[in-house]
């Protein structure tokens, strides 16, 4: 198992974890040059690649699209998408060699409006867009892709960067409980490993999300009422004036 992440020390302190089929390799998926550097490097150490997870991804402020900086925007396209693509661009042509699969790790938020997080709903729906594509074009390779839908799971981003006293807790307010209310990690995890070895068109995780995903359409009808819900308006309001003011 190749792991590769920008954090030096943590990267290499997880695959001592993992034994000796494990090794750590250090790239920040925003460089294309040191992500072909580091997938060399995967490709010499074993060999190949059979199974590519891409799963860049940072939340950015949560902001309105008004107030939210240009560059602040661009940064987590820059991660999200462009770090996911650059990443499966660099081993793909290992992945095809041996009739490999990729996945590529979206989320709910590509299925439903994300108000204040509008940034990351856009690069998540742009890595929906990404895996789905690619597995049409690999259909006569021998390869395949899928793609990974995760809604709220208990990790230091989620805890930190979206409930972590942000406002977003009051955007997601009208949602059910069930909704609003983390995942533990393992459900993921679990739900990426049975997907590679099914190498399957989508992966999920919490069990809900086949459910999301079937209810686009309700959901889409649905925008205008939840659009005027009380809650939301006072929630996407007051991030307009924190992100403005810079509190």
């Amino acid at each position: 198992m190749a792991l590769l992440d920008r954090d030096e020390n943590a990267v290499h302190s997880v695959a001592e974890s993992l034994g000796p089929r494990a090794a750590a390799f250090v790239a920040d998926v925003s460089d294309a040059a040191a992500v072909d550097r580091a997938m060399a490097h995967v490709i010499d150490r074993f060999g190949g690649i059979d199974v590519i997870v891409a799963n860049a991804g940072i939340v950015g402020p949560v902001a309105t699209f008004a107030s939210m900086g240009t560059d602040e925007f661009e940064r987590v396209i820059d991660v999200n998408v462009l770090g996911v693509a650059r990443s499966v661009r660099a081993a793909l042509p290992a992945i095809i060699g041996r009739n490999g699969y990729v996945l590529v790790v979206a989320s709910a938020a590509a299925v439903i409006p994300t108000p204040t997080i509008t940034a990351y709903g856009a690069s998540k729906a742009g890595v929906e867009a990404l895996g789905r594509s690619l597995r049409m074009e690999l259909a006569e390779t021998g390869a395949t892709a899928g793609v990974a839908y995760f809604g709220l799971i208990d990790t230091a981003m989620v805890r930190n960067d979206l409930l972590g006293g942000t406002g977003l807790e009051e955007v997601m307010a009208p949602l059910p409980k069930w909704f609003s209310s983390p995942a533990p990690v393992d459900d993921a995890a679990q739900s990426i490993v049975d997907g590679i070895r099914r190498r399957s068109r989508w992966v999920y995780a919490p069990r809900y999300l086949p459910l999301l995903l079937a209810a686009r359409t309700t959901i889409a009808l649905a925008e205008p009422l939840i659009a005027r819900n009380a809650r939301l308006r006072a929630a996407i309001r007051r991030a307009d004036i924190v992100e403005r003011q810079g509190v």
